[in-house]
């Protein structure tokens, strides 16, 4: 084997540290957006996604601080999970989902056979000529995510302009005094588990800096055994609690007790 070649091998690789365990895994560049991550790992969500989440409670918790709202905007369905579960408590709700990764849409469509409608977009090129009742994001355009003593909006969308369009999208669309809700999650520490059997997941999270801003970064890898298959990056920008509030009050939401601590729920003047 060439020097040469070994040393692009060396700079391609990089140590993986999980626990006790270390790895070494093929260096990749983080996602240019998220899309491209969920397109990499699209095969292996459902199994990584509900290892630790009772789909069931979810639903049950969606139904409870949704009400009786007939019409509801599921932003980031990914492979329709959460909705699945939601049909089953209400089989009369229309949901219409968006998400931006058409791999993990495809996925849904196949499991909800044509009961909710799809959109391949982002939240802030959503358009219909549809109102709705409700809306959530259960760790889809944005999330609450608990570092510590502090609560942080975490979001695929960077720019903060951007973010306080998505929420005036959303608001759009709302009927007054219909709920928006937000999912809070502590998936902010390295975990390690098996799905499938014999395949194992890794990931490992980081807070890192760039150009005063923070952004939390998730690092994905599968294994079969000791066999590398599949490893991706993405980013999500950071924003302080109070800031993301302020992004809510002025696309016209007022914040409100919830009767769970699985979401934040915000209601539209």
């Amino acid at each position: 084997i060439s020097n040469k070649f070994l040393s692009q091998l060396k700079r391609n690789m990089k140590l993986f540290n999980i626990g006790q365990r270390t790895v070494k895994v093929k260096q990749l560049p983080v996602a240019a957006n998220h899309k491209k991550f969920y397109h990499g790992v699209s095969k292996y969500y459902d199994a990584t996604v509900s290892k630790n989440r009772d789909y069931e409670h979810v639903a049950s918790q969606l139904s409870k601080e949704l009400g009786h709202a007939e019409g509801v905007m599921d932003i980031g369905i990914g492979t329709g999970l959460v909705v699945e579960h939601l049909l089953k408590n209400n089989p009369n709700i229309c949901i219409t989902g968006i998400d931006t990764c058409q791999s993990l849409l495809d996925r849904a469509e196949s499991r909800l056979a044509g009961k909710v409608e799809l959109h391949c977009c982002s939240i802030t090129e959503f358009e219909t000529n549809k109102m709705f009742d409700g809306a959530y994001s259960r760790g889809g355009a944005w999330v609450y995510t608990k570092m510590g003593s502090k609560m942080k909006l975490a979001s695929h969308i960077y720019d903060a302009v951007e973010v306080q369009k998505s929420f005036d999208v959303v608001a759009k669309y709302l009927r007054p005094n219909s709920k928006l809700l937000i999912s809070t999650t502590n998936a902010s520490s390295n975990s390690e588990f098996k799905i499938d059997g014999d395949i194992t997941h890794y990931r490992q999270v980081s807070v890192i800096e760039k150009k005063g801003f923070s952004f939390l970064k998730m690092d994905y890898s599968y294994f079969k055994d000791k066999l590398f298959l599949e490893r991706k990056c993405m980013e999500a920008r950071l924003f302080d609690e109070e800031e993301s509030w302020n992004f809510l009050k002025n696309a016209g939401f007022v914040k409100e007790v919830s009767s769970s601590d699985d979401f934040l729920v915000f209601r539209k003047l």
